[in-house]
């Protein structure tokens, strides 16, 4: 049955509306109904030295909201508590309550709010920065952007319905051949609503594996190919409402052709695995979700 776990029509039913919808109106996009999965992204024009409001306010009652912040300039997010007089959440020399270089976070109002800090989610690269709010919001957010230099900032969201369910556990395997110098596309595609995952790979030859989210077309696991998580040991990264851990490419015990995919949370993107092949050989896949 490869990686399409279930039919779309079967998905649609457990799940609801799933998937990572890109939204067509201007900033954040949030439908009446909050019980499906969600999410959109959109750009934002930064001026230098200035507060830009983003359009569109992150009202009460979303679940489990990722927000990620994206520019070649160095901005950062503040985020204010709309129902309260925007009171500062986050934010640098605002009054904020997180105003950190670093990553931290904070209990209010019923949600625990993460900043990645204004240095970036990867310490030192500035411009690329997010806020994880888990839990069920209570109250209305207003989200603002300062520019140090003038830019665009691409600013992406997800969030998990209040109806949102899993699908049922469950588990398979199958056998994928790999030629020599080449990338092999493991057909089917791990859709939204999936709840810890765990992708394990054995093969007798050398083999990695490769995993892109395909609604943002960013390549989240591999080897020399830009991705968020590029290790020859294990490592893991938190990335849109999910933690990534993979074994690294030295593979499990130092074992090349051994290797994992683990992610803990609830997928809220259309993720797709590949396979590099060092050496031509076939790849034992298993994976199992809760």
């Amino acid at each position: 049955m490869k990686f399409a776990l279930y039919s779309m029509t079967i998905l649609m039913s457990i799940v609801g509306q799933a998937g990572f919808a890109q939204t067509a109106c201007e900033g954040f996009c949030f439908p009446e109904n909050l019980e499906a999965l969600g999410g959109g992204s959109f750009e934002q024009e930064v001026s230098a030295k200035a507060v830009i409001e983003v359009p569109g306010v992150i009202p009460a009652g979303v679940k489990n909201l990722y927000v990620e912040l994206n520019s070649a300039e160095d901005v950062d997010i503040q985020l204010f508590d709309a129902s309260a007089n925007n009171k500062p959440l986050v934010g640098w020399k605002i009054g904020a309550l997180i105003d950190s270089g670093s990553r931290k976070s904070v209990d209010y109002q019923g949600v625990t709010i993460e900043y990645s800090g204004y240095n970036g989610i990867i310490c030192g690269d500035r411009g690329h920065e997010s806020i994880q709010v888990t839990g069920t919001t209570q109250n209305d957010l207003l989200m603002k952007i300062y520019g140090y230099k003038e830019g665009s900032a691409t600013v992406t969201y997800s969030y998990e319905g209040n109806g949102t369910r899993s699908l049922p556990p469950g588990s398979g395997q199958f056998e994928q051949r790999v030629d020599k110098k080449a990338v092999v596309e493991v057909p089917g595609d791990i859709p939204p609503g999936i709840k810890d995952l765990y992708i394990a790979l054995k093969s007798d030859v050398d083999v990695d594996i490769q995993l892109f989210d395909v609604d943002a077309d960013k390549a989240l696991v591999g080897w020399k190919i830009g991705a968020v998580i590029d290790s020859k040991n294990v490592k893991n990264k938190d990335y849109n409402g999910v933690n990534i851990e993979y074994s690294g490419y030295n593979g499990t015990g130092f074992k090349r052709g051994h290797e994992y995919i683990k992610i803990t949370g609830l997928t809220r993107n259309t993720l797709r695995m590949k396979l590099y092949g060092y050496q031509e050989g076939y790849a034992e896949i298993s994976y199992n979700w809760q």
